[in-house]
């Protein structure tokens, strides 16, 4: 049988040659090199954790790299390798977790910038091969459901900005002495995720005495969910049919943030009764209805749907309450 073979130094290639992947396993589609026995049985599970990673690495694409801080897995042409899995709910496959991209240094951090940080540098441009994820399932025979060059500046303008906007919130902090204040929920799409034993504050930072927790960059999971299945449908702008987006503008994101520009939505609609604001955005539905505040509060964003792109790729929650003219809400708000 004849080795397949692909052009490390060609960014064409190396996404060609893991596309043959999909669809099929890694017992079926023969890699450069052989998987020898000991791996050929490997499962899912704690014991084997990046196992599957390594397969796709050392014997798909016959490579191995190490795992270099600021230098991709495929030097030559600028992308780095990334794997992860893939598990169903409500019959559609999602993101089983965030993808992790390499580990924050807090003393080389804070002299960087975007452009030329070590995270653009290495995964600025990835190549993602993604597998169905089965309790107890063999690696090799997991089914591949998604094999794609994701690269950062062919993103929507608005999801460029966001990203790099979480960056530099992260970089800030460090750069404050704050890197032990770090957390996932203080920014959008990229984050600052917990590595190693949760709670643990064993490393030093540049600014401050006080050691913090060991953190790596990650896209978050609903993220990568709806970033994967804007590229299985071939449109990176695609929303699902009971999604809209808030903010489509980018020009509104980049002067004022994300935050800001929600938040600049809304400001029109501040002081003005229930009835006020409908003569603005219409009913949305029966004030009898369930949900109907959240609708409305939807409808200051000008989305008529039941979700917010933005909110959905941010794993952001929108929670309605009634308050009366003399400040204090109608009822408790559930969490």
């Amino acid at each position: 049988m004849t080795t397949p073979t692909y052009d490390q130094t060609d960014a064409s290639s190396i996404e060609k040659f893991g596309q043959i992947l999909r669809g099929s396993t890694l017992r079926k589609k023969s890699g450069v090199e052989e998987i020898p026995p000991e791996d050929q049985e490997a499962t899912e599970g704690r014991n084997f954790k990046g196992k599957f990673g390594e397969i796709i690495e050392k014997y798909y694409y016959g490579i191995n790299p190490g795992n270099k801080a600021c230098i991709p897995d495929f030097r030559e042409a600028g992308i780095e390798l990334k794997t992860n899995s893939l598990i169903k709910k409500n019959g559609k496959w999602k993101a089983k977790e965030r993808l992790a991209l390499g580990v924050i240094n807090y003393h080389d951090i804070v002299s960087e910038t975007f452009e030329e940080s070590c995270f653009i540098r290495k995964n600025g441009r990835m190549m993602l091969v993604s597998r169905r994820y089965v309790k107890d399932g063999v690696f090799i025979d997991s089914l591949i459901g998604f094999a794609q060059l994701i690269c950062y500046d062919e993103l929507p303008p608005n999801e460029q900005l966001q990203i790099r906007r979480d960056w530099e919130t992260i970089v800030e902090m460090v750069r404050n002495g704050r890197a032990h204040e770090l957390s996932s929920s203080q920014t959008k799409y990229l984050e600052a995720s917990p590595k190693g034993k949760s709670g643990i504050k064993n490393r030093s930072q540049q600014f401050s005495e006080e050691m913090a927790q060991h953190r790596g960059f990650a896209l978050k999971q609903p993220y990568m969910t709806s970033l994967m299945t804007r590229y299985l449908e071939g449109n990176l702008q695609y929303l699902e049919r009971d999604e809209e987006a808030a903010l489509p503008d980018a020009a509104d994101v980049q002067e004022r943030g994300f935050e800001g520009a929600i938040l600049n939505r809304f400001e029109e609609f501040l002081g003005h009764t229930v009835e006020e604001i409908e003569s603005k955005v219409g009913s949305p539905s029966s004030r009898s209805a369930k949900g109907y505040l959240a609708a409305l509060a939807r409808a200051m964003l000008n989305v008529k749907t039941r979700k917010i792109a933005e909110f959905e790729r941010a794993n952001i929650y929108l929670k309605t309450i009634l308050v009366h003219e003399n400040g204090k809400p109608q009822e408790h708000i559930s969490f």
